[in-house]
């Protein structure tokens, strides 16, 4: 009836046979794995809910025909952005983890504590570290190894409210 067609999504045409492109290399893909003896993914893989399951088998895929020369990977990407909307639609990754905020009594507790401190090179590693993540808006260890001194910009401009003084400032790109 006309009003069960309107209840479905409407997908372009272009899509749906961009999506069948996909599914049918990816089953030709699992089915070769297979035949060679080789580790594959079941050919319900994605009726089984798992999104872990579904991601792995889907980078195995991806990365081992990126490897065959002249593929095209237009009808491949569509049909994934169309998996990821999809999944991101039943809730798959959307929840966002956040860090609690520190506030400036708990810092003041950092340091008085000794885990902040300019006098061991542990707390100064420590104070550094946070130091560089607050004011960087650094998330983890991997954003503090990889900075690097050309990223800073060092400088100053006149303060408007003190003539004859200045701001100091650093610039991180």
């Amino acid at each position: 009836s006309e009003l069960e067609s309107s209840r479905k999504k409407y997908f372009p045409q272009n899509t749906e046979k961009a999506t069948k492109w996909a599914i049918k290399a990816f089953t030709e893909w699992a089915e070769i794995r297979k035949e060679s003896g080789r580790e594959a993914p079941s050919s319900d893989i994605m009726l089984t809910g798992s999104a872990k399951a579904v991601c792995d088998a889907l980078c195995r895929f991806v990365s081992e025909i990126q490897q065959q020369p002249d593929g095209e990977f237009k009808p491949l990407h569509t049909c994934l952005e169309n998996l990821y909307v999809k999944l991101h639609d039943q809730g798959v990754g959307t929840t966002k983890v956040q860090a609690n905020v520190v506030i400036a009594e708990e810092e003041q507790q950092l340091w008085e504590s000794g885990v902040f401190s300019n006098q061991t090179p542990e707390g100064l590693l420590n104070a550094v570290f946070y130091y560089n993540g607050v004011n960087f808006v650094l998330r983890g260890g991997e954003e503090h190894r990889s900075l690097k001194l050309f990223q800073f910009d060092f400088g100053s401009i006149p303060d408007p409210e003190f003539p004859g003084k200045s701001l100091e400032y650093v610039d991180y790109s």
